[in-house]
């Protein structure tokens, strides 16, 4: 797909001690899966088309799991392929600086294949297990939910009101803003679909609250980012933490927190470092103009991003 590899994304959360991310995407053939999944830094994704395009993402499990493990089916075959980490082994040889890569990596990953007519059409399943060094975001289901809320490409809530707006608003404009189709749970009885949680209202103390009255549009030269922005009718924080600030995005996926935009008020005007988080709202980004760096909380420093930066601060921070 141009877009995403798939239409359906499952995660879930088992104990306390273990993660599956599972996907009805195209999968990787018994003959690709190795040189794929055990490739650092290598990756045939084009960025201008699909989310990522390094290669380390798929890897990076390694710094808290003690195993991880992809196993992948592709629509042309009867064959499950199953590559194996053995993360803690590899974590130790790194650590130690006694062993080649290449020969820590020969050591400590294996390559198992199992076939059957009866297995689904294609698929993807990521599991991390042994997650004693993970962050808490991978051990705790609500913390998950957040953060899955906050950063994914994932739809608006069906249940608020501007959110058909702003889809006809980046429509009229050429603009799509692609979403997957993510459902986290402890079981599979359990699985919940994932929104964005932006809202009509933010309740304050003493019973009122922040209401978002107005949306604003914004579109940058050649139409290369286009901007909704949320105004509350009352002048000060969000109290959300999940919304508040205007987010950075490119495939619909959030770069970064609020930092970005914290940074391109301040650069206007010192005292104007806390506007951000008086409104909700996002800016998204064609991918064929910006790199999103190796840690995804900012962009490769080229003439596109100060341009950029420029016109930003020019039409909304001001």
């Amino acid at each position: 797909s141009d877009v995403f590899s798939s239409d359906l994304i499952e995660v879930q959360l088992v104990g306390k001690d273990h993660i599956s991310i599972t996907d009805n995407g195209v999968g990787v053939s018994s003959g690709a899966v190795w040189t794929t999944l055990t490739s650092i830094g290598a990756s045939k994704k084009d960025r201008h088309k699909q989310a990522g395009f390094r290669g380390i993402g798929r890897l990076a499990g390694i710094a808290f799991c003690d195993t991880l493990t992809f196993k992948t089916k592709a629509a042309e075959e009867a064959i499950e392929s199953m590559v194996s980490f053995d993360c803690k082994k590899l974590r130790k040889g790194m650590n130690d600086g006694t062993s080649k890569l290449v020969d820590l990596l020969a050591a400590s990953v294996t390559l198992t294949t199992e076939e059957s007519s009866e297995l689904p059409l294609h698929y993807m399943e990521v599991s991390l297990k042994g997650l004693s060094e993970a962050p808490d975001v991978f051990t705790d289901l609500e913390l998950l939910r957040s953060y899955l809320a906050e950063i994914s490409p994932v739809d608006f809530a069906p249940t608020w009101s501007s959110a058909k707006d702003i889809l006809s608003s980046a429509k009229a404009k050429k603009w799509t803003i692609e979403t997957a189709n993510i459902f986290v749970g402890t079981s599979p009885s359990t699985m919940k679909q994932v929104y964005k949680t932006y809202q009509a209202s933010y309740p304050l103390p003493r019973g009122k609250s922040q209401d978002i009255t107005e949306i604003h549009y914004y579109t940058g030269a050649e139409n290369q980012w286009w901007a909704w922005v949320g105004f509350p009718n009352l002048t000060g924080m969000i109290p959300d933490k999940r919304v508040r600030g205007i987010r950075v995005r490119v495939k619909n996926i959030q770069i970064d927190g609020t930092t970005i935009f914290d940074e391109l008020f301040t650069a206007v005007e010192k005292s104007f470092a806390r506007f951000n988080a008086y409104y909700v709202g996002e800016v998204h980004i064609t991918p064929s103009l910006l790199v999103p760096n190796a840690r995804r909380d900012g962009f490769e420093d080229n003439s596109a991003w100060r341009r950029v930066k420029h016109e930003i601060q020019h039409a909304m921070c001001q």
